[in-house]
């Protein structure tokens, strides 16, 4: 069953193009396995942090995975010119070398194929996982599925020398992809301020783009929570010497995000260890 639900239904919905208003898409979402109950922990974790989520919070939130799931069916398929028909863009790519900085808000698989279709030639940064973290062979071949579409789309660096990496795929007319909220794992953060808003950046990464001097972007892809239409959101260019304003910057592009919904958020179980309770 297992294999069925991590496996065939996403391929088979990826094939029927459902999307999140579709009743079926909706069900298998739910009954993926663990799906209801990481959301409903997550509900809980995003209400402490003063992010009271509606009654179609965890809906919501599940239906994020589930996209992300289909998108790499799709990408394994050969399909992005279909996935990037679907979506609406707002904003666009500057010219490179540049480095794409997003969140793990929303499904992001769209905007590598946008990128790759824009010749911009995405390597998405990611911290790989180790064997142990896979429970079953559906969970390894789900993985493997998420791998393939990461290549189709252009190839990935993982953490563990990515600085030089980096490096070396802007000066090969690469773009990096870097989720700027993920896990300092205990290494050293700044805090970014929007408001009220906080979120803790990973002070490696900002440190690089000041002392580099690269160009950066940041992007949002997701689904509009009252249409269900997919968008890719790119805002404007920037070079920056300064960490703080750096930091800064991130916190105010992931508020807006939860402005327009907080639920479509992946990270909400280390939520308190990247964000302050809101005021």
């Amino acid at each position: 069953m297992s294999i069925y639900q991590r496996l065939v239904l996403p391929f088979c919905d990826s094939r029927r193009r459902y999307g999140v208003e579709n009743a079926a898409f909706c069900q298998h979402a739910w009954v993926f396995p663990e799906a209801q109950q990481l959301a409903h922990r997550d509900q809980v974790q995003a209400a402490s942090l003063g992010y009271v989520p509606d009654e179609h919070w965890a809906r919501r939130h599940v239906l994020s995975a589930a996209l992300d799931r289909c998108d790499g069916w799709r990408l394994v398929r050969d399909e992005a010119a279909d996935l990037i028909d679907g979506l609406d863009v707002v904003g666009q790519w500057p010219e490179q070398p540049f480095i794409a900085l997003g969140t793990h808000w929303g499904a992001g698989l769209p905007t590598l194929a946008h990128l790759k279709q824009c010749g911009l030639g995405p390597k998405f940064v990611y911290r790989e996982e180790p064997p142990t973290v896979f429970r079953s062979w559906a969970e390894r071949w789900a993985q493997a599925v998420h791998l393939k579409a990461l290549e189709k789309c252009g190839g990935a660096i993982t953490l563990g020398g990515a600085y030089a990496q980096i490096i070396d795929s802007l000066n090969a007319n690469a773009t990096p992809v870097i989720l700027v909220d993920a896990p300092a794992d205990g290494r050293p953060t700044l805090t970014g301020r929007s408001g009220s808003f906080t979120l803790n950046v990973r002070l490696g990464l900002l440190n690089m783009l000041c002392r580099e001097r690269l160009r950066f972007v940041f992007y949002r892809c997701g689904f509009d929570p009252k249409t269900g239409r997919r968008q890719l959101f790119i805002g404007s260019e920037h070079v920056e010497d300064n960490p703080q304003i750096i930091a800064d910057q991130a916190a105010d592009h992931l508020a807006k995000a939860f402005a327009l919904d907080s639920a479509q958020w992946r990270l909400w179980v280390v939520g308190a260890s990247l964000l302050n309770p809101a005021i």
